[in-house]
């Protein structure tokens, strides 16, 4: 992220007031990058992992085909897919961030915007099967007013923030790189509508609010 914040500097640099700048933040960015594909590379694994010196896998190596920091067909970038698809994907095909202690309580579910990341980079490298097969997955985590959580737990209940933005915006993203993905949202959001206006007509004005309340929301301190 360091790299892509750089990376966007330099375009807006005029806007900025900085124009003297970009040749410094090239500089600077060039060596973020080197330095991440020398060490964030795991020759033995095979993949990208969670950090320098690390053999941990993490699904935010995803973003890096997303925000172009290799193009999508780069080896290095179709073995990171491969990896975290084989590695932190449930049998439901949803993406953990990664697996192991974090030092946090609890254990943590499957994350929605990372499995829309998952699709986004199956898209961007032409996997049409695979990312559709993945936004679907993700998809059929709506709950009956067709908002997302931050996590879905082992159990399939939302876990987490809710409704999580970054899990909308992971969907929207995803959805503008897969072919047929805007009719699936398209048929999802129209499904989940009828159910749960049916639903509100059947039980009275609480439905909506006994919905929500079924979902768990952690707390921080």
């Amino acid at each position: 992220m360091c790299w892509l914040a750089l990376d966007a500097a330099i375009d807006l640099a005029s806007a900025l007031g900085a124009r003297d700048r970009p040749q410094e933040w090239t500089r600077v960015g060039d060596a973020i990058h080197a330095a991440a594909c020398e060490r964030g590379w795991n020759a033995q694994r095979g993949c990208f992992v969670q950090s320098f010196g690390s053999d941990a896998l993490d699904a935010s190596a995803l973003m890096l085909s997303i925000v172009g920091f290799l193009p999508s067909r780069d080896p290095r970038i179709v073995a990171a897919i491969a990896a975290i698809a084989r590695e932190l994907t449930d049998e439901r095909g949803l993406v953990y961030c990664y697996r192991g202690g974090d030092g946090l309580e609890g254990d943590e579910g499957t994350f929605l915007m990372c499995t829309f990341w998952l699709a986004h980079a199956y898209a961007l490298g032409d996997d049409r099967a695979r990312a559709e097969a993945t936004f679907t997955s993700a998809l059929r985590c709506a709950n009956g007013l067709g908002l997302f959580s931050e996590e879905i737990d082992s159990s399939g209940e939302p876990l987490g923030n809710f409704p999580q933005a970054f899990s909308h915006v992971g969907l929207v993203n995803a959805a503008r790189r897969s072919r047929n993905s805007t009719r699936a949202v398209r048929d999802v959001v129209r499904r989940d509508f009828q159910r749960s206006t049916a639903s509100a007509a059947a039980a009275g004005p609480t439905a909506s609010s006994r919905a929500f309340s079924k979902t768990r929301v952690r707390s921080w301190p």
